[in-house]
């Protein structure tokens, strides 16, 4: 017996994602129901693999809290029927995600290397580290 695609089983995708944020040690975070709504109507061309990465990318943006429509990629988001998520009401919050998509964005570039991260950002490794913790990257 054959297991259909993803895309096909729309229903399944909610246990589906917690499962795998579990094996991504984040059993307890929770996905915002916009963003569930996005994953549930992409195709998923990639299946569970591309799943896979795309909750764990949004889990690593998201931080401690809930991953929402923001959290992500952008293919995702433009792929959406839905408007695009209102902006932060404070220029802080604001730039707080920006900041937090420049760093994941330049640590998956290099594999994770922190030093070489930093130094494509043009700041100190020990910046790079306050900003991390500063954002609860890990």
């Amino acid at each position: 017996m054959a297991l259909p695609p993803l895309r096909q089983r729309g229903s399944d995708l909610p246990a589906l994602a917690r499962h795998l944020l579990a094996l991504h040690g984040r059993a307890d975070q929770q996905i915002d129901r916009k963003a569930l709504d996005v994953l549930r109507r992409h195709t998923w061309p990639g299946n569970v693999r591309e799943l896979e990465n795309e909750l764990a990318l949004a889990s690593v943006m998201a931080g401690e809290g809930p991953i929402r429509m923001a959290h992500l990629s952008q293919r995702l988001r433009a792929a959406t029927k839905h408007r695009p998520a209102a902006p932060a009401k404070t220029l802080e919050a604001e730039l707080e995600v920006v900041e937090r998509r420049v760093i994941v964005d330049a640590l998956a570039r290099h594999g994770g290397n922190r030093t070489q991260a930093a130094a494509e950002l043009g700041i100190q490794r020990q910046t790079l580290y306050y900003r991390m913790r500063r954002l609860g990257l890990r």
